[in-house]
């Protein structure tokens, strides 16, 4: 599967405050293709970015503009200027130095919006603000501006992106497959084309699925995918060469071109031999009995028949697949807890063996846990909060700190994974005024301050506590699934 999609279905969540079926309530709704996302004006304030960017904060967790489309930046061009009047310029939620823009949810595009000359190359960060110029061509258009300059304010809320607004790649948006063929489970919607008279090589074979709309060679995860295939390849289409699927190995070690993992395999018995060179993957129409649609590792430059495949819909169980474990949710084993609520499954576990260390070697040390998909705790909500004060200091019995994936500069907060620091848990009167702090989790039996957040030095010893997060929140999901959509669209 492209790696693309990886991360680009988690549809079914909403924002705080606005009702799940898309509705607005008094905001004005953007729609189109790719977006439903509320606009709100706040009346009679003129504001710094920063204080902008905070004032859209306190509403239910929006936040400024984020313009990625043309379609889009006439919508609010029409609302801002002709519907609102509004004559001053509107902060967006993006910054400029020496000419490179910067989102502030990390999203990356090619669309821009510049009056023309600008931006200016200047070292210093300047924010950007869309403007009502009436000079011909210019009314939306975007500058470079001091961050202190005082803007209109407009807010923007993220309501719901479909499975079919965030899976546009050249497939019916109704889900349909056209004349490629579907499979359907509980887990996949997936598109499978075979390209007719073309044997290739492993290589070849890739660049011929790209060529049709960013499509891939096939990554088998299920034995009803393999099922699937095997009948489609081998008796509907009469294949009779070996037909790769998107994948290598090494020293019998099987990697899935997309980054994904898990326990499934379907190898022809005695196989993948264990050599140092690296081996592609196909799936052959071996007649011996139960080989059909086995895997052999294969010399890559061999010639296969070339099969093609596009996701259409992945279902927010199947999204998270390089999280999940075969066996079981969080993984094999009991080590791992898993806290659910409407928005979240997130596993974690508590590495005693690991000792106390520092901010980095503690976030080294998830980082290089459960194949790179740990991280240490982002906490958003209070349930959250209060299931991990519960599992370590009750359950573990855990009496030191517990670091946490964020840090403070002068009493601002921000997390590793660039989420907005919308929930907190201070301990009372902090964090402090200082620079450069990190933040732990605290064992502390003073009357409610059990799992209270302190900032402290990054250098202090604490406990190695990571989490891997199985179903994203919408706030998680709505940076990668911004920039992953648009990268999908681009040719």
């Amino acid at each position: 599967m492209n790696a693309l999609y990886v991360f680009t279905l988690i549809f079914c969540l909403t924002w705080t405050g606005i009702k799940s079926d898309g509705e607005c309530g008094d905001w004005d709704l953007f729609a189109d293709e790719y977006y439903n996302i509320c606009y709100k004006i706040v009346p009679d304030q003129l504001a710094d970015y920063a204080t902008a960017a905070a004032a859209c904060l306190a509403m239910d967790g929006a936040s400024l503009p984020t313009i990625h489309t043309q379609a889009q930046q006439n919508f609010l061009t029409n609302l801002l200027f002709t519907k609102h009047k509004i004559t001053d310029g509107v902060w967006v939620d993006a910054k400029v130095k020496s000419k490179i823009l910067t989102w502030a949810d990390g999203t990356t595009d090619g669309f821009n919006n510049w009056v023309e000359g600008r931006p200016v190359d200047v070292t210093d960060v300047q924010c950007v603000e869309t403007v009502n110029d009436r000079a011909p061509d210019n009314m939306g258009k975007w500058l470079d501006s001091n961050c202190g300059k005082k803007n209109a304010v407009v807010c923007e809320k993220v309501v719901l992106w479909s499975p079919q607004k965030t899976q546009r790649s050249g497939i019916k948006s109704d889900g349909d497959c056209g004349d490629w063929d579907l499979f359907a489970d509980e887990y996949y919607n997936i598109c499978y084309k075979i390209v007719p008279d073309q044997l290739a090589d492993y290589t070849t074979a890739v660049a011929a699925c790209l060529a049709m709309d960013g499509a891939s060679l096939p990554t088998i995860h299920t034995q009803a995918q393999q099922d699937f295939l095997t009948n489609l390849l081998f008796t509907k289409h009469k294949i009779t060469d070996g037909v790769w699927v998107d994948a290598k190995v090494k020293s019998k070690i099987l990697t899935w071109a997309d980054g994904t993992t898990d326990g499934f395999n379907n190898w022809v018995e005695g196989r993948p031999i264990d050599v140092v060179d690296v081996q592609c993957v196909e799936t052959v129409n071996d007649k011996a009995p139960g080989n059909m649609g086995k895997w052999l590792d294969s010399n890559c430059g061999k010639k296969n028949a070339v099969v093609c495949e596009k996701v259409v819909l992945w279902s927010p169980q199947k999204t998270q697949r390089a999280s999940i474990n075969g066996d079981s949710i969080c993984g094999k084993g009991d080590a791992w807890e898993i806290f659910h609520d409407e928005y979240y499954d997130i596993c974690y576990i508590y590495l005693k063996e690991l000792g106390l260390a520092d901010y980095a070697t503690v976030a080294a040390a998830c980082a290089a846990h459960a194949d790179g998909m740990a991280t240490l705790p982002t906490v958003h909500t209070k349930a959250q909060q209060d299931f991990l004060t519960q599992s370590l200091f009750t359950k573990h019995e855990i009496v030191n700190g517990v670091w946490m994936d964020a840090q403070v500069n002068k009493k601002a907060v921000t997390w590793a994974d660039g989420t907005s620091p919308n929930y907190d848990n201070w301990v009372e009167g902090r964090p402090i005024d200082v620079a450069d702090e990190c933040v732990e989790m605290v064992p502390d039996k003073a009357p409610g301050n059990m799992g209270k957040w302190l900032d402290g030095p990054c250098s202090k010893k604490n406990e190695v506590v990571c989490e891997k997060v199985v179903l994203w929140s919408a706030q998680k999901t709505q940076r990668m699934i911004a920039d992953n959509r648009r990268q999908i669209k681009k040719p």
